[in-house]
């Protein structure tokens, strides 16, 4: 369990909707 995963997902996911 590593929320510092979750973060990294969370963070991906809004570079790519951000570059989108």
């Amino acid at each position: 369990m590593d929320l510092e995963q979750d973060e990294d997902d969370d963070v991906m996911r809004a570079i790519a909707l951000s570059i989108k």
